[in-house]
């Protein structure tokens, strides 16, 4: 099959990210091939109809691959940290769900379970480089009592409007 150039940069995105909201489809195809809505929307559309992607939840996927709504909640984060900025991103090693680089330095963002804070917090610290950010999306307020980090960090509590609260955990 033939594809479009910006057609071509949506399946890699979908293989990149395996999962992202229409907003941050558009977000991204906008900092990284300068398309505009309209462009983005009928490329969608045709991928639709060749049955490449699929809209579900509010959110476009590759065929045979399973929901991951807390993606969402991710490429919120990088989105609001990144602007304007182009990352350069990729999916991380577990417990980090998605790495990404600005010009000021390299961040990680990791969800975080509920019950599972120390664990994470000690599997993201080994797994990170000394001037790492580390960004740990909550669940629960209740959460944030339990981190005692060691380095750059930040507890980001999002809501259902998308709106993140970026907190920096005292020593």
């Amino acid at each position: 099959m033939i594809y479009t150039t910006l057609q071509a940069r949506i399946l890699e995105l979908r293989r990149k990210l395996r999962w992202v909201s229409l907003p941050h489809l558009k977000w991204l195809l906008h900092l990284e091939a300068g398309a505009n809505t309209r462009q983005i929307l009928k490329a969608l559309r045709q991928l639709e109809a060749f049955r490449e992607v699929y809209l579900d939840w509010g959110a476009y996927h590759l065929p045979g691959q399973k929901p991951d709504r807390e993606m969402t909640n991710v490429l919120w984060v990088m989105r609001k940290i990144a602007g304007t900025q182009r990352p350069d991103y990729a999916l991380g090693k577990p417990p980090c769900k998605l790495c990404f680089q600005l010009e000021d330095g390299f961040y990680r963002v990791i969800p975080v379970p509920a019950g599972k804070e120390e664990l994470t917090q000690l599997m993201a610290e080994q797994d990170a480089a000394p001037g790492d950010c580390l960004l740990y999306l909550l669940r629960s307020r209740e959460q944030i009592l339990l981190f005692r980090p060691s380095r750059r960090t930040y507890l980001v509590l999002p809501d259902e409007a998308h709106i993140c609260v970026f907190l920096q955990p005292k020593e």
